[in-house]
């Protein structure tokens, strides 16, 4: 993580070039006597001026500032581009970036090193007083993102830059709320983690956790995990649920208190839902719109979370850039490549070991996202962003790669400590046993939860070892004894979602930053007869056990919902309506959405050819049509092409009011308005099958 860092650029302009220069930014106080800039031309490799640095950072804002530095670049004359290094005092290289082109420096300080090519350029068009800048919230280079050109601001905070350094001690990720489970006593059991960073006037001896309604007994702590001074503690405590929902505060010494919700013993739980939660650019302002309005409505017991809960490959951060060390193990581009002969060096794990926690600690100190994160008891389950797009569908010299399997396992570790509340060495109580893999079952007032783990054994020939989906099995076996009426099972991608088998045929082998993502689908050739055994056991589960069995997914940045039918059993004449499983989508919460253009072609589509797919000989599905669009105004569509999250409420004859939170069009620098999009699930009931149809 760069505290000290290179924060606006300029080296092109249209006519002869002026107000040429670069700015440092960094916290204040911060003498740069001693620090250096290098910069190079691209051709050769070659430093053609050291520029030693002067001057003292003054607080312009929040404790940090900036400083000019005038000097004649180089503008990139040539496909190789040129660049600079900034190192500090002690000879390390802080920083070494270009600019038009990425060459290998043959000298200097960086001499063997290879450039990271900034995403942004100037050019001989370029107007006077523009330049490149970073923008968006932080503390550190990696926080913010490169735009331009845009007019200068030499000397001060760029504009839509805001320095907002982290908390340095105290709890300085989380409170994150675990829920673990709930049994037929009441005995309703949660954890805390946290990260806390202990100070003079707080040492970790004195931290203190205050619950009210006093839990059955004492809160139990415990290490998770120690990262130089910063110690990742879970604390377990049991509520005892009544008859009638009750409000739960906590606080921790020094930090803000905090409430949520326990629903009563015979309630039926409140639920939401959400996936893909990161903005893909600080350029997005209104990411949090959703998060915010989640604040607003009636607040829920249990808050799943589908997948891609941090990114590790948005422009800022992405592992394959932020970390120098991967110099010339990754080529990015239209087409990211990989030198699978490199080694996982002790280096580059710990250099990966920070950026993941950096990477957390960034994503969850969003004030919006922390406060719900601390007041709904969350379920979490990962997806392909919180180790890097696409893991799981590269090919086999890749995916079994020293450099991707030692990434994995540091991105495993975080999301285990994190996300899970729990360690590799001890999972958690609610892991499902005799399983390579991490998936999960919840039992919640009736409720069950099956959040399946489909990334750690993932391949472009598997989703799940045949041990994992022995054990799922178990699971569903040991279900059959329990008192529930629906079954959620968490599946990151959809099970069934558009048809995209011919786009897979044409691009095969030649872009894979678009074949990964069609690969991950349940649709895809290779994972065909995995499906068809996944909703098979679903369907078997739901018959014997008289139930209805829901699917719940993310990843495609649309909300819809597919409807998924056993002709075998819906022809039966005392058929019952578990021979129709709904799979509800909905994505992003954070992130950007599927473009409306895309989805009115994938509605026509539709439209003209409708899409009913087979699942092996007699299980058929399609997307279900929702009765008006974005709002009560718009037509009826297949997808919801807008953030969205989720909302889920059981009534007492055990129906499911799904809702979909969908944001409108934003005017410019104003969120959209929220409305609702709802779809009613029948409860178990004989005779009943397309209740919600295609």
């Amino acid at each position: 993580m760069s505290t000290v860092f290179i924060n606006e650029l300029h080296y092109d302009n249209v006519l002869f070039d002026q107000g040429e220069g670069f700015e440092i930014a960094g916290p204040a106080g911060t003498d740069l006597n001693g620090w250096k800039v290098e910069l190079y031309e691209g051709a050769k490799g070659k430093v053609y001026k050291v520029l030693k640095l002067t001057g003292v950072l003054k607080d312009q804002q929040n404790g940090y500032g900036t400083l000019f530095f005038s000097v004649s670049l180089f503008n990139a004359g040539t496909s190789n581009g040129d660049g600079f290094a900034l190192i500090n005092p002690s000879g390390t290289i802080i920083q070494f970036l270009s600019y038009g082109g990425v060459f290998t420096a043959s000298e200097g300080t960086c001499k063997g090193l290879r450039s990271t090519l900034l995403p942004v350029s100037e050019n001989n068009l370029t107007p006077v007083g523009y330049s490149l800048q970073l923008i968006g919230i932080g503390a550190v280079y990696e926080d913010f993102s490169w735009v331009g050109p845009v007019p200068k601001s030499y000397g001060k905070p760029n504009k839509n830059q805001t320095f907002a350094p982290w908390r340095k001690e105290g709890v300085v990720i989380g409170p994150i709320l675990h829920f673990k489970s709930s049994n037929s006593d009441g005995h309703y059991n949660i954890s805390i983690v946290l990260a806390f960073k202990p100070s003079e006037s707080l040492p970790l001896d004195k931290l203190e956790l205050s619950v009210k309604p006093e839990p059955k007994s004492p809160p139990k702590k415990q290490t998770l995990l120690q990262k130089g001074e910063h110690h990742v503690l879970r604390y377990d405590l049991t509520i005892q649920q009544t008859d009638n929902e009750q409000t739960v505060t906590y606080q921790f010494s020094g930090d803000q208190e905090y409430s949520f919700r326990v629903p009563g013993l015979n309630q039926p739980p409140r639920f939401a839902y959400v996936s893909c939660a990161a903005a893909e650019s600080e350029l997005d302002l209104r990411s949090d719109n959703l998060w915010l309005h989640m604040k607003t409505i009636e607040p829920n017991h249990l808050l799943i979370h589908g997948g891609d809960q941090v990114y590790t490959d948005l422009p800022h951060p992405f592992i394959w850039t932020m970390i120098p060390r991967f110099a010339g193990y990754v080529a990015t581009g239209l087409k990211t490549l990989f030198d699978t002969s490199k080694p996982f060096t002790p280096e580059l794990d710990v250099d990966v070991d920070d950026f993941y926690f950096h990477m957390y600690r960034r994503f969850w100190s969003q004030q919006s996202v922390r406060h719900i994160l601390a007041s709904t008891p969350s379920i979490m389950m990962w997806d392909d962003h919180e180790i890097f797009d696409g893991y799981g569908s590269f090919y086999d010299e890749v995916q079994f790669s020293d450099t991707f399997k030692g990434v994995f396992k540091i991105a495993q570790k975080y999301f285990s400590v994190f996300q899970l509340g729990s360690t590799l060495e001890s999972p958690s109580s609610t892991t499902i046993p005799n399983q390579d893999a991490l998936s999960q079952e919840y039992y919640l007032n009736k409720v069950a939860i099956l959040s399946l783990d489909m990334r750690t054994e993932r391949n472009r020939n598997q989703i799940l070892s045949p041990k994992s989906w022995e054990a799922v099995q178990t699971s569903l076996n040991n279900l059959l004894n329990s008192d529930i009426h629906h079954l959620f099972v968490l599946s990151g991608v959809p099970v069934l979602y558009d048809n995209f088998e011919l786009v897979s045929q044409l691009i095969a082998g030649h872009n894979f930053d678009i074949e990964d993502d069609l690969t991950d689908h349940w649709a895809h050739p290779t994972h065909v007869k995995e499906l068809e055994l996944f909703v098979t056991k679903l369907f078997d589960f739901a018959a014997t056990k008289k139930i209805r069995v829901s699917i719940l997914s993310g990843d495609v940045h649309a909300g819809c919902m597919a409807v998924i039918v056993d002709d075998n059993r819906a022809k039966q004449p005392d058929h019952d309506n578990s021979c129709v499983i709904n799979n509800l989508t909905s994505s992003a919460i954070g992130s950007m959405s599927l473009p409306r253009v895309f989805a009115s072609l994938l509605d026509t589509q539709i439209t003209l050819t409708p899409f009913k797919y087979c699942v092996g000989q007699n299980i058929h599905a399609g997307l279900h049509k929702f009765k008006f669009g974005l709002t009560s105004l718009t037509p009826p569509t297949y997808h919801l092409a807008s953030r969205n999250f989720l909302t889920m409420k059981f009534e007492q004859d055990h129906s499911l009011t799904a809702t979909w939170h969908v944001e409108g069009r934003p005017m410019i620098g104003v969120p959209g308005k929220v409305s609702t999009v709802t779809e009613k699930i029948l409860p178990y009931t004989v005779g009943k099958t397309n209740d919600v149809s295609y």
